[in-house]
């Protein structure tokens, strides 16, 4: 029979062999733990290096569209790869490094994007966009920018600063009787308003200041945002003569057979005949007017002549009516000023890819 010594020794043996398994046992799990979790804080890093790389590619995606909005319609793609045109100020050209920019931080640090520009062929140009993102992610997207293939066209009548006034003889007149007609009821493409501005505010302003003097303001759409542009730069960049407006006397273009003119500011005879014409500054229309196409003002478009009647389009910076006019949005007959002189047309994205 075995002695109660003997039995004791067997007992702690067991209990130690089982102490040292439970210990074994627990250092495995330990072990299985620790790589899990190294595993899992792996998993979650890389997932969120490439949500961080993602989100860089968004931001740089922005600041492509960003650099497209501030690029202006009439804008000579030479210009702005030299870093003067498409900017709402030469001397401070805006945020990005369109010209002399910076960085921008969007929606906020450590996002952002800056935008450089480069030269293309066929009146394109290319951006380059390097944006950042958090635990330092970076993306390089490159877009070509083209022109759109039809002119620029928001309205009957743009008024980028949203200025007009009415004389108070035409208040409450109908267009029959000599008062203000703005009509988009045959736009282009859909989108034409009645009246336009270079923001929301100020067409809202220039369609309740027609509105307030009894004009009739018809179409789908009575006001809308126009792209604002450089009209004197762009008139200057035709490389058409600029002439005495009195040459305004005579009929200009036909039908089939538009005229294309530049004229200096001061006051005109009258405007009758088919085209488009460009004022480096104010122009005074102080005879009739029968004009089918396109009018372009670097500055205040005076209406004191009658009968005035446009078909096409008229765009100023501000509109004093002293005489009843009529101005009706024309699809063909811009297009038919385009044929005479390549009217200003929007910048487009035509392609985007990872640089």
């Amino acid at each position: 029979m075995a002695s109660r010594g003997s039995g004791t020794r067997v007992a702690r043996d067991q209990r130690g062999i089982a102490l040292l398994g439970s210990i074994l046992v627990l250092a495995l799990l330990a072990s299985v733990t620790g790589a899990t979790l190294w595993l899992v804080r792996s998993e979650l890093w890389v997932a969120g290096s490439a949500r961080a790389r993602e989100q860089a590619r968004y931001s740089a995606e922005a600041g492509v569209w960003h650099a497209l909005a501030v690029i202006a319609p009439g804008t000579s793609f030479e210009d702005l790869v030299a870093g003067t045109g498409g900017l709402s100020d030469a001397s401070d050209p805006g945020p990005l490094p369109i010209g002399g920019g910076g960085f921008v931080f969007f929606p906020g640090p450590p996002f952002g994007y800056g935008v450089t520009v480069a030269a293309d062929a066929d009146e394109r140009v290319r951006l380059r966009s390097s944006a950042t993102a958090v635990r330092g992610a970076q993306r390089v997207v490159r877009a070509t920018i083209g022109r759109e293939v039809e002119p620029y066209a928001p309205a009957a009548l743009v008024v980028a600063s949203g200025a007009v006034s009415v004389a108070a003889a035409l208040e409450g007149l109908p267009p029959e009787a000599g008062g203000i007609l703005l009509d988009a009821t045959q736009p282009g493409d859909g989108a034409q308003a009645a009246v336009g501005a270079s923001t929301v505010e100020l067409a809202e302003l220039a369609r309740s200041t027609l509105a307030g003097a009894g004009a009739t303001l018809a179409g789908a759409t009575l006001r809308r945002r126009a792209r604002a542009f450089d009209v004197a730069a762009f008139a200057l960049a035709t490389g058409l003569a600029e002439q005495d407006p009195s040459v305004l006397a005579a009929v200009q273009g036909v039908s089939g057979a538009p005229a294309a003119l530049v004229v200096r500011p001061g006051a005109a005879p009258g405007l009758v005949g088919h085209g488009v014409v460009l004022a480096r500054g104010a122009l005074d229309l102080q005879g009739a007017v029968d004009w089918q196409g396109v009018l372009y003002v670097a500055g205040e478009l005076r209406i004191s002549g009658a009968p005035c009647r446009i078909t096409g389009m008229v765009w100023a910076e501000s509109v004093s009516f002293a005489k009843g006019c009529s101005v009706r949005f024309g699809w063909p007959e811009i297009l038919a000023a385009d044929s005479a002189l390549r009217l200003p047309r929007r910048p487009t994205l035509l392609a985007l890819d990872d640089a």
